[in-house]
């Protein structure tokens, strides 16, 4: 099953924002290492969506 959107009609959300990925790092308390390969795969600016899932985010509690 298909379906045909029209480009007016998709709005573009969060996932879409672009992102600097050592401020995201930061924020979200990557280690270097995590950081350095978001660095490597993306450069300086990636989409929240990629981030997201491309990342490990510690947990903050148990």
């Amino acid at each position: 099953m298909s379906t045909h959107f029209h480009p007016g009609t998709i709005v573009a959300g969060r996932a879409n924002e672009v992102l600097d990925v050592k401020r995201f790092a930061s924020d979200h308390k990557l280690d270097d290492k995590q950081t350095r390969d978001l660095l490597r795969l993306f450069g300086a600016f990636a989409t929240r969506h990629e981030l997201l899932t491309n990342c490990v985010i510690p947990r903050t509690t148990r």
